[in-house]
């Protein structure tokens, strides 16, 4: 969701639990800034939480599914 936001667009992050989707939206709002400087290049975007996923996947034309790792 960072990467693609710092190219200017818009992201949309769906959890089933709000405060995933909270955590999730925070870390890019807080990372964007130094990722740009650093980078060198890109523009500020947005990411924004989704409470359904018809919602999160409405006219999108890419979607990316993440899952934690689970190493028991």
């Amino acid at each position: 969701a960072l990467m693609m936001a710092s190219r200017g667009g818009t992201v949309r992050i769906y959890a089933r639990r709000p405060e995933q989707r909270a955590e999730a939206r925070q870390y890019v709002l807080e990372n964007m800034p130094k990722l740009l400087e650093d980078r060198g290049f890109g523009e500020m975007g947005a990411a924004v939480g989704a409470a359904t996923l018809s919602e999160a996947l409405d006219g999108a034309w890419l979607a990316v599914e993440s899952v934690p790792e689970r190493l028991d």
